[in-house]
């Protein structure tokens, strides 16, 4: 049965709610998300918690999802946390992303080498990992247009050091077969 967009909007504030929640107290609940719209969410709350960094693996970042988590990402800025961004596929890096890199040091993208991409495409899950504590972790996927299949599976959790540090080791490992990418 189709949902009308006030009870649609209820659902987001719920699931907005349960995963404030959850970053405010630490949890190690494992939430799950199944929409873009939900892993803007995760994302806005585990930058809004880092307190020293925050890395991104991404296929593509598209600007509908970029918009959502923007002034979270200029926040962490101004509170000195440092993040990084890689981008796996070819893709285009959305123009207010690279306005933000110009504006600030702090925030770093990269773009894996040709060699790199070849190697891993198609075979690596995208995440986003802050301080060794917090996570989301995404089901390995095709490259897709979100505009048209907002669908995507993924996995949070704000107190998993583990897993998060599983993660940020894999990061630090693919950046070095990364380039820059100039704003």
């Amino acid at each position: 049965m189709p949902t009308n967009d006030k009870s649609s909007n209820l659902m987001t504030e719920e699931y907005e709610s349960i995963v404030a929640s959850c970053a405010d107290n630490d949890s190690s609940m494992g939430i799950s998300n199944r929409h873009i719209s939900h892993a803007a969410i995760l994302t806005k709350h585990i930058i809004r918690k880092s307190q020293s960094s925050v890395d991104i693996l991404t296929g593509s970042l598209p600007e509908l999802f970029f918009n959502q988590i923007k002034n979270h990402l200029a926040d962490a800025l101004k509170r000195g946390i440092v993040i990084r961004i890689v981008f796996v596929n070819d893709g285009k890096v959305c123009p207010n992303l690279l306005s933000m890199v110009q504006q600030n040091k702090k925030i770093q993208v990269y773009e894996l080498t040709s060699a790199a991409k070849a190697a891993v495409k198609n075979q690596i899950n995208h995440f986003c990992v802050s301080d060794n504590k917090r996570f989301r972790i995404e089901e390995i996927h095709p490259d897709k247009n979100f505009d048209t299949d907002p669908a995507i599976s993924a996995t949070a959790n704000f107190n998993h050091p583990q897993e998060a540090k599983r993660l940020r080791e894999l990061f630090d490992a693919l950046i070095k077969f990364s380039n820059p990418v100039s704003a």
